[in-house]
């Protein structure tokens, strides 16, 4: 019993380390953007582009069988892409490619073992807000060291991914069904255009706030909103079994009707509150999300990645059609359509 319950505690501790790192690599994602822009020949656009195949790779992985490589080097992969990619301008634009790529890869592999090997087991939730409360402190933590250390981000999340050298499994090889049948047997398309959606909606606060005076304080409410997600993350896990659907199902709507509002927000501090509500909101239901999706967890993971890769060009063609007003209805309307009941939208 003693082996059986150490067995346990090394996987929960594998699996909470893996979904928090994740968590960062997601959440740091502007800055370490920043730095690849400033390769010789990679312009802004092509950054972001990185990010998104980052992001894409990883939705391919986690909601699919991997990628044929064994856990070893899965671990090894990802520091091994984000050191590459520090290197930045040491390196051509083709390996620069094929490292984020491989970031993906790897990461979204991990990340699938990791949501399997938590199907079944009654405190899934309560590993799932610790991973993300730990994930967003992290993050924030990076922000401020960043400008104090001098350090770049990229070499600093390089260091902080060898912690997933010295943790176990964070669950069973991956075994579930490769994408396209995914696509078919209970991929959450409902929730996929709200992710969608909190893509953009993120992506473009910044050069939205620009408008504002002062606008140099909005990092400021940006990291505030790390703390607030990291209390929704961390709240989630305390709302009783009968109460976590309802609470689902208003985060959702909240998150929708912030999200909107910061693009509707007529001053800056109105647009920071809604930023920080919005954080809180978001990470108050994407735990319970995956909570509730079960064994389809990966595959809610992988409509979660596919839909923040994505979020950056729907949401420049939404504000290129109709500008911001636009995009705050749009983000209405995914959160709308999270809220359909999933048998009229062919989910399980």
């Amino acid at each position: 019993m003693v082996g059986r319950g150490k067995e346990r505690s090394v996987r929960e501790r594998a699996i909470i380390v893996t979904l928090g790192f994740g968590s960062v690599l997601i959440n740091t994602m502007p800055v370490w953007i920043g730095e690849l822009a400033r390769h010789p020949a990679i312009s802004a656009s092509a950054a972001g582009t990185l990010g998104s195949v980052v992001l894409l790779s990883a939705a391919v992985t986690c909601v699919g069988s991997g990628f044929g490589a064994p856990l070893r080097l899965q671990k090894a992969l990802v520091p091994l892409c984000l050191i590459l990619l520090a290197l930045g301008a040491a390196m051509p634009v083709a390996v620069i490619l094929g490292a984020a790529c491989g970031l993906g890869l790897a990461l979204g592999a991990l990340t699938g073992r990791a949501l399997a090997g938590l199907s079944g087991d009654p405190a899934s939730l309560r590993h799932v807000s610790a991973a993300l409360s730990l994930g967003l402190i992290v993050s924030l933590a990076v922000y401020l060291a960043l400008p104090v250390l001098g350090v770049p981000a990229l070499w600093t999340i390089a260091a902080l991914s060898l912690s997933l050298m010295r943790v176990g499994a964070p669950g069973p090889a991956a075994g579930t069904p490769p994408p396209w049948t995914a696509l078919r047997s209970g991929f959450p398309i409902g929730h996929l255009a709200f992710f969608v959606m909190m893509g953009a909606y993120w992506t473009y606060l910044e050069l939205f706030g620009e408008a504002f005076a002062q606008s140099e304080m909005l990092p400021f409410w940006l990291l505030a909103s790390l703390l607030s997600g990291a209390l929704g993350a961390h709240l989630a896990a305390r709302i009783p079994p009968g109460g976590r659907r309802r609470v689902r199902g208003w985060s959702v709507l909240a998150a929708a009707l912030t999200g909107a509002a910061s693009y509707a927000a007529p001053t800056l501090p109105l647009l920071g509150a809604s930023i920080v509500a919005n954080g809180f909101f978001l990470f108050l239901f994407f735990p319970l999300y995956l909570d509730g999706s079960g064994a389809g967890a990966p595959r809610a993971m992988a409509a979660y990645l596919l839909g923040f890769a994505c979020g950056g060009a729907v949401g420049a063609l939404v504000i290129r059609a109709g500008g911001y007003p636009a995009l705050a209805v749009a983000i209405l309307v995914g959160g709308a359509i999270a809220l359909i009941p999933a048998r009229r939208l062919g989910r399980p």
